[in-house]
């Protein structure tokens, strides 16, 4: 059975009772390939409404001891400050200050503070402070809470 160009796999093709169960854990997945992952999981239910139930386990979320770090894709000079949902693999967060003299790194650090209930200290940008495309580290936060705070703006 072929799949696209990519590879065949021999014999009949799989049936929804073959598919290994998903693996909740797996949090890398391509978001191109997210909406077909989505049917393939539950054909039974229509994508977009998987998609928003399961929009948390598409974020990049690394946890540790102190904290969690997580990509995020911004989008400087909006009309207010707000996390909008998920970009590829990131979280996606408009923010009304210009990125000039790190005036968006410092506004972006303030709402992520702000939305997770922690100090302003406690939030850092790890890579990628001079582009749209950033990791971010907050400590003194769960895994949970940054899921909570993507449900949020997702429903």
């Amino acid at each position: 059975m072929t799949y696209g160009n990519a590879f065949s796999l021999p014999g009949p093709p799989l049936l929804q009772a073959d598919r290994p169960p998903p693996n909740p854990e797996a949090t890398t997945t391509p978001a191109r390939h997210h909406h077909i992952l989505c049917l393939q999981r539950a054909p039974f239910i229509d994508a977009a409404t998987f998609c928003l139930h399961n929009a948390a386990l598409m974020l990049d979320l690394k946890e540790d001891a102190q904290g969690v770090s997580f990509r995020v894709r911004v989008s400087p000079r909006a009309c207010r400050s707000a996390v909008t949902g998920l970009h590829d693999d990131a979280l996606k967060v408009s923010l009304a200050a210009p990125p000039v003299d790190g005036e968006a790194n410092a506004a972006l650090c303030e709402l992520l503070a702000k939305r997770l209930h922690v100090p302003k200290r406690a939030v850092s940008i790890v890579q990628g402070e001079q582009g749209k495309s950033k990791v971010v580290r907050v400590l003194g936060v769960t895994r949970a809470a940054v899921n909570a705070l993507l449900d949020e703006t997702t429903s």
